[in-house]
Parts: structure tokens; C-alpha cells; sequence
């Protein structure tokens, strides 16, 4: 009775040294459960904060591409807009090239016409000044004539 007293003890203390061996295996299990519960949590939580600044970068990317598409267009807007005042500068530089050409041949023209005017007008005036020469000796060829006239009819 004693041997099986001695063996019942020694198994009482074999399973409570298992017992306690399981529980401490169970709060250590339990201890790692909880850490990668803990992390796993964390990990949610993080990943959650990732999408959700990956949804905001996303959302930032397409601004960003709004306004990049938006900048494109004003300026090809502009730059096409530029062209068309260069285009329509270009013409009117044409026209007005072409106008400063036609009233460079007109004044030439004009200064033409100008000296063939002086030319009738000095050899008009000279015509005037022979004629009235002309005109002024036969008077006073006709004076003389007249003078003469006169004294012969008086003598007679």
C-alpha cells in the first residue's frame, strides 16, 4: 500500500508537473495567439490606412491629370490662338506691303505727272512771256507807227 501511496504521488506530481507544463504551453500558445491577434490587427489597421491613402494619392493623381489635361488645353488653346494673330498679322503685313507698294507706284506717278505739269507750266509761262513780248513790241511798233502816222498827217 505504501509502494502504491509513493507511486500515486509521484504520479499526482508527474500529472500536476504536466498540468502545469500544458498550462504553461496554453498561456504561452494563448500568449502568441494574442501577439499575432495583436498584429494581425495592426496589420488590418495598416493595411486599412494604406487603401485608404492609396484612394487619396489615386483621387490626387486624377486631379492631377485633370488639371494637366486642362493645362494642354489652354495652352494648345493659346498656342493656336497665337498662330491664328501670326497668320492674320501676316496678312495684313501682305496687305499692307502690297497697299505701301501700289501708293509708292502712285507717287511716282504722281511725281511724274507733278514734273510734266512743271514742264507745261514753265513752257506755258514762257509761251505767255514770248507772247506778251510779242504782243508788247507790235504796240509799240503800232505806237511808232501811229506817231509817225500822226506827224505825216499833220505835215500834210
Amino acid at each position: 500500500i505504501e509502494d502504491a501511496a509513493v507511486h500515486m504521488e509521484a504520479l499526482q506530481e508527474e500529472l500536476l508537473i504536466a498540468a502545469a507544463e500544458e498550462l504553461a504551453r496554453g498561456r504561452a500558445q494563448q500568449s502568441v495567439e494574442d501577439a499575432l491577434r495583436g498584429e494581425v490587427h495592426e496589420g488590418a489597421n495598416e493595411s486599412k490606412a494604406l487603401q485608404e491613402e492609396l484612394v487619396e494619392l489615386r483621387s490626387e493623381e486624377a486631379q492631377w491629370k485633370i488639371v494637366q489635361q486642362s493645362s494642354e488645353k489652354a495652352s494648345k488653346c493659346a498656342l493656336d490662338e497665337v498662330e491664328e494673330r501670326c497668320e492674320a498679322l501676316s496678312s495684313e503685313e501682305d496687305k499692307a506691303a502690297n497697299e505701301s507698294k501700289a501708293l509708292h507706284e502712285e507717287l511716282v506717278e504722281l511725281r511724274s505727272e507733278e514734273a510734266l505739269w512743271k514742264i507745261v507750266q514753265q513752257s506755258s509761262e514762257k509761251a505767255s512771256k514770248c507772247a506778251l513780248d510779242e504782243v508788247e513790241e507790235r504796240c509799240e511798233a503800232l505806237s511808232s507807227e501811229e506817231d509817225k502816222a500822226a506827224n505825216e498827217s499833220k505835215a500834210l
